[in-house]
């Protein structure tokens, strides 16, 4: 009997607990853990588009009325929306939402202003404007390549027409945009060195600029750690900075080069070492793109002008009247930033915004750039498709992306400025 009682006993109280943990208690000291997974829009405490998680307060979207963030959320990854912006509109809306699902969606959002002009007639009127001014640079670079073709024809004894430039193979990972050397150059067959026909022109002239003396620049060397940020490596007891600098280390020197001079006929020698060649040779005629293409393209773009007709180009005279307006009030302020405090009236730079440059409002941005302006573009992320610089943004970003053993699509080349080197960069970290 006593068992039969005791194990009734037992089965009460086994229900008695199930029931404990499965009805939640409400009262004081008590807390209980919901999931608010309800549309009700009254409700705030809903599940949060950034994090997933359903037990924090949330902010509504009224504009798409779906979406809803958690304020920790907010605090963490958006910190440049308040709580009335981001009810307004959502960073989905904004196009600027970094949470896993949006970082890593492969259809990308359309950008406010990509940059292209959408109306055919206007993309043709920006191709005759580029045209009219690369033109007269395109004639001129042409009219340069036939004269060193002739000096070349002169220096070999043959006919103009007889001459054949010796096209170069370069691999695709060559730098030669680094370099000034658009398609015709001289190259020495001995050590490789390249002069552009600019410098070739000038060497015969004997007018080579920049190149008289070589200027040999000693710094201070602080150490490794000072070029990445921190405090130099050598202190001296007080705590100050002490690093010797002697007259052999420090300053510039100045070393006269040997003379470089081009003979009768044109034909230029190989630069000795000090110089940067060999000293030995002659610097040959070579081409990049064919003896013929910039002939050529020069024929295609002035059949295009003379088929497309002239293109409709502002008269520039003189400086832009915002930069003539120094006076405060004016309209021109608020594009215009102080650079310098010269005693002159160019102490201005303009600085737009990314809006004011869209097409039809190109004018004024073309009239400073043509004048080789340094121009400040600003709110240009704005407009932008909604992808972020931020660096927590992008490395949460990749962390999560699975690529294939071997794979190297996330394997960049990046360079250290600070070491002046290469190296690989892996992005699934």
């Amino acid at each position: 009997m006593n068992i039969v009682l005791m194990m009734a006993h037992g089965i009460n109280t086994i229900n008695l607990r199930k029931r404990k943990s499965s009805q939640p208690l409400d009262g004081p000291g008590v807390l209980t853990k919901r999931k608010y997974i309800s549309d009700d829009p009254s409700d705030p405490y809903q599940m949060c588009h950034q994090c997933m998680k359903s037990d924090r307060k949330v902010v509504r979207c009224s504009q798409c009325r779906r979406r809803r963030y958690c304020f920790p959320c907010i605090e963490a990854w958006y910190p440049e929306l308040s709580e009335e912006a981001l009810t307004e509109a959502c960073p989905c809306c904004r196009q600027c939402c970094n949470c896993k699902a949006c970082l890593q969606r492969v259809n990308l959002l359309e950008s406010e202003f990509s940059g292209d002009p959408k109306d055919n007639r206007e993309k043709i009127r920006f191709f005759k404007y580029l045209l009219s001014f690369l033109l007269p640079f395109l004639e001129e670079f042409n009219h340069d390549q036939i004269t060193e073709k002739n000096i070349e024809a002169k220096i070999r004894g043959s006919a103009l027409s007889d001459l054949k430039i010796e096209k170069i193979d370069f691999s695709p990972n060559e730098r030669v945009y680094w370099t000034s050397i658009v398609d015709f150059h001289r190259s020495c067959p001995n050590c490789s060195y390249d002069l552009c026909i600019t410098c070739c022109k000038e060497i015969r002239e004997g007018c080579l600029r920049g190149c008289d003396k070589e200027i040999v620049i000693q710094y201070i060397d602080r150490g490794e750690d000072y070029l990445h940020g921190t405090e130099p490596s050598v202190t001296s007891k007080r705590g100050r900075t002490s690093i010797s600098c002697s007259k052999s280390n420090c300053g510039s020197e100045e070393m006269p080069l040997p003379e470089w001079k081009a003979t009768e006929l044109g034909e230029i020698p190989c630069p000795p070492e000090e110089r940067g060649g060999c000293g030995h040779g002659k610097l040959e005629l070579k081409c990049f793109f064919g003896e013929s293409w910039v002939s050529e393209l020069k024929e295609k773009a002035e059949n295009l002008v003379v088929a497309c007709g002239p293109a409709e180009v502002s008269q520039i005279s003189g400086r832009c009247p915002c930069s003539e307006s120094n006076d405060g009030g004016s309209v021109w302020d608020e594009q215009l930033r102080k650079a310098s405090y010269r005693s002159s009236g160019d102490n201005d730079l303009y600085c737009p915004l990314a809006s004011d440059i869209q097409p039809g409002k190109l004018e004024h941005f073309q009239r400073h750039w043509i004048m080789g302006e340094p121009i400040v573009v600003r709110d240009v992320l704005k407009l932008t498709s909604g992808l972020s610089w931020d660096p927590m943004v992008m490395w949460r970003a990749f962390r999560k992306i699975s690529v294939k053993r071997g794979s190297s699509d996330l394997k960049v080349t990046a360079v250290d400025c600070l070491d002046s080197c290469e190296a690989w960069l892996g992005m699934n970290v």
